[in-house]
């Protein structure tokens, strides 16, 4: 029932995007399992404005990232006080003094982590919240999740006609792929048709190197996942895992 609702609903809201409706809905069959750890922008990867920077710090920050929205942190990330839509800083009369920053801040939307992507695209459509910032057992900041973040789960990555797509994945010819570590495991698992284990601390490439080394692996090591698949770090600093290279088992090679 849950799978044939967003299905409709998705397709409703999205009829002007070109998506196979056999693809929405299988997408749809998996997406009630799916949790928000799975789908967050991961913590490493979140930019965001500190509250009391200045004006021309704060333009700059949000012309050069390109959000259409961003939090907002007084001293850390864990201390997210709201967000902010990039029109309405860009907007700003600074210099006339009409209007503060804080007249623009939203409430923050907090999660936690467990919670079901489903539940959480359902409760944002009710409060109108376009972002959700995550948080981890101890309330502190886990990642971050947008409405768009969500749709996408279902119907693949949707681009305006300014987004310079971002790509985590490039596919070599002897059958191996050169994946960044902040990727998305679900993402790598449906692109290279994999089974890598997805689980609470292995939501990204990273996580799962992590995870599977318990400790943070550097460049030349190997790990082998449960099904056989080989990853191979290819690029890693003392605090991160950057970049990988999977080998898949022999005779499940990735498709191109």
């Amino acid at each position: 029932m849950a799978a044939a609702v967003v299905f409709e609903t998705c397709r409703a809201s999205l009829n002007h995007y070109q998506f196979g409706e056999s693809e929405i809905a299988s997408r749809a069959l998996g997406f009630g399992e799916v949790s928000v750890a799975e789908v967050m922008v991961p913590r490493s990867r979140i930019v965001a404005i500190r509250l009391g920077d200045p004006a021309d710090e704060i333009q700059r920050l949000i012309l050069e990232e390109g959000h259409s929205r961003m939090p907002v942190v007084d001293g850390s990330l864990d201390q997210v006080v709201g967000y902010v839509v990039a029109r309405d800083v860009l907007a700003l009369k600074w210099e006339e003094g009409l209007v503060v920053f804080q007249d623009i801040l939203r409430p923050p939307y907090k999660v936690a982590e467990s919670v079901r992507a489903i539940d959480l695209l359902r409760e944002m459509q009710k409060s109108r919240a376009q972002m959700a910032i995550v948080t981890d057992e101890a309330g502190g900041t886990a990642g971050l999740v947008t409405i768009e973040d969500l749709i996408e789960e279902l119907v693949g990555d949707i681009f305006s006609e300014d987004d310079v797509p971002e790509s985590f994945l490039q596919k070599e010819a002897a059958g191996t792929s050169l994946v960044q570590g902040w990727a998305p495991v679900r993402k790598v698992n449906r692109d290279l048709h994999l089974d890598l284990p997805v689980g609470k601390d292995q939501t990204t490439i990273a996580g799962l190197c992590m995870s599977l080394a318990q400790a943070i692996p550097q460049a030349g090591e190997r790990l082998t996942t449960p099904d056989g698949t080989v990853i191979e770090v290819v690029d890693a600093s003392p605090r991160r895992v950057r970049r990988v290279r999977i080998h898949p088992v022999v005779g499940n090679r990735a498709r191109s």
